[in-house]
């Protein structure tokens, strides 16, 4: 991997780990017309399938 690209993947990484894409949006239920689901109820519903 050159070392530019890897300085810019390390910097984002940083971002990230500072906060930079923790925000919340409405896009989910924009789209959908429904709420989003919270991550402990999307696996239950779908535990079949995800073990398969």
């Amino acid at each position: 991997m050159p070392a530019r690209y890897a300085a810019a993947l390390s910097a984002l990484d940083g971002d990230i780990a500072e906060g930079s894409e923790d925000r919340v949006t409405d896009e989910v239920q924009h789209w959908t017309g429904r709420r989003p689901a919270d991550l402990k109820s999307f696996l239950a519903a779908h535990a079949t399938l995800l073990r398969a």
